[in-house]
């Protein structure tokens, strides 16, 4: 008899860790959330300018995905909005030059082990920003853009209950080089790049 229950004793254990482990690496289903960040830019004037600057600053961002699941693999899309109030002067005609606002879609893949979940993910950004021309603050003298790159950002989440989960992540953007137009006749080619660390909270539908 002692035999007998030692043998399903041994045939059961790894059967409940096996559904223990499954349920916590449980991360189907869509999910939504807000985060904080810190980022630092590299805005360069390319026309008149002497090289990259770097101007520093907050943000405050949502996002939201779904996470499709196959085993402890774990992808999905992901959309991101986010409010930049990083602001500096950039050499003579960025004076200063501000971003506002940025939207990111990307696509990540993960591996869930436990509670945790690291993961990688590749997309385009979109990132609205200014400079003043003068310096004067007079709104006629202000140029408007809109840069446009790709994000890789490493990063993972935890969960904190069973409907929840806090991200920590540190994301690259690299932006096509393009142009900021100044009184509609004077473009300026500008260069742009970012590097962010975020802090997030989430809740899973």
């Amino acid at each position: 008899m002692r035999l007998i229950a030692a043998f399903a004793f041994c045939l059961l254990v790894p059967q409940i860790t096996a559904v223990q482990t499954a349920s916590a690496q449980d991360w189907a289903g869509p999910y939504a959330g807000g985060q904080l960040s810190w980022d630092n830019f590299a805005v360069e004037d390319r026309n008149y300018g002497t090289g990259p600057k770097t101007i520093n600053g907050a943000g405050f961002g949502v996002f939201g995905g779904y996470n499709f699941q196959s085993g402890p693999w774990v992808y999905g899309p992901e959309l991101q909005l986010t409010k930049h109030s990083a602001e500096g002067d950039v050499d003579e005609y960025f004076l200063p030059a501000t971003i506002e606002s940025s939207v990111g879609l990307r696509a990540r893949v993960g591996y869930a082990t436990g509670k945790t979940l690291p993961y990688l993910a590749i997309g385009a950004a979109s990132t609205r920003w200014k400079a003043d021309h003068e310096g004067l603050g007079n709104p006629a003298d202000f140029g408007h853009a809109t840069a446009r790159g790709i994000s890789v950002a490493l990063g993972v989440d935890v969960a904190m209950q069973a409907n929840s989960f806090l991200r920590i992540e540190v994301e690259t953007t690299r932006y096509n080089d393009s142009d900021i137009l100044f009184h509609e006749v004077d473009p300026h080619g500008y260069g742009l790049n970012n590097t962010r660390i975020s802090v997030g909270y989430a809740i899973r539908f």
